[in-house]
């Protein structure tokens, strides 16, 4: 995924005040993540990682037009979509795809 500056989409402002999570946090997620999915018609990846020992997921697009990526929703992993901690931690390992 290319390294490009971070614009906020529409909703992200809300979210990301919602959910209590900053613009650095998500900067450090993008700096430091793994690709989960690919959704390659849409141009867009869904990323995991963990800021100050937090994990999220962000989805996120390239905007080749503005030579940007688009913040579209950042969330934490949540059991009731089957991220358990072993998960989180066997995916950012590498030890195998996310059940």
């Amino acid at each position: 995924m290319p390294r490009r500056p971070l614009r906020l989409g529409r909703d992200a402002p809300s979210k990301l005040a919602a959910r209590r999570i900053s613009e650095d946090e998500v900067h450090a997620l993008l700096e430091d993540h793994v690709v989960v999915e690919v959704v390659e018609e849409r141009n867009r990846y869904v990323l995991l990682g963990r800021v100050r020992g937090r994990a999220l997921i962000a989805v996120v697009a390239d905007d080749e037009l503005d030579d940007a990526t688009v913040l579209i929703s950042v969330y934490e992993p949540d059991v009731g979509h089957g991220w358990t901690t072993d998960t989180i931690d066997r995916t950012l390992r590498g030890d195998g795809p996310r059940e």
